[in-house]
């Protein structure tokens, strides 16, 4: 009987290497949108925080807590409505986000936070961040397509049971 080869996708899911699956999203979002920060949002067991499980940018925004999850316009568009977030300026991100008061010392603007949805369970966040502009309706089309790869990639990195 014949092997079947797997895609190398398969290989790192089987493996555990969400990493992997990861930095191939960012490098796919980065040749079609483009951004300067891109970061992965993902509730912890608790459900009452934020992590941030992957990012571009260890420095500024490095793994680990991010944000608490609290009601608001943001969390019920992204985690009740299932629904991104596409801001291209200041204004509009200050309408999702009250207490944003610019990203100080960078040259960043726009704002999408499309949220990872699989069987109507927000699994995480994909947020990326660039120029004044920069983004707008076509990048939620865009995004739709990657949603698939970056849910697998939170999946590997839950292990079985769904949990961290």
């Amino acid at each position: 009987m014949e092997r079947l080869e797997y895609p190398r996708i398969l290989h790192h899911v089987a493996a555990g290497d969400s990493d992997a699956l990861f930095r191939l999203a960012a490098r796919r979002i980065k040749e079609r949108i483009g951004y300067q920060l891109f970061t992965i949002l993902a509730p912890d067991r608790s459900g009452t925080n934020l992590q941030r499980i992957y990012t571009t940018d260890m420095a500024g925004y490095p793994l680990g807590p991010a944000d608490q999850i609290r009601k608001s316009p943001w969390f019920q568009q992204l985690f009740e409505n299932k629904q991104p977030i596409i801001a291209a300026n200041g204004e509009e991100i200050a309408a999702w986000l009250p207490d944003f008061d610019g990203f100080v010392g960078t040259d960043l603007g726009s704002l999408v936070n499309y949220p990872v949805v699989v069987s109507d369970e927000t699994l995480g966040v994909i947020n990326l961040m660039d120029s004044p502009e920069s983004y707008g309706i076509e990048t939620g089309r865009v995004l739709e397509q990657e949603v698939m790869l970056i849910a697998i990639a939170i999946a590997t990195m839950l292990g079985p049971n769904g949990r961290r």
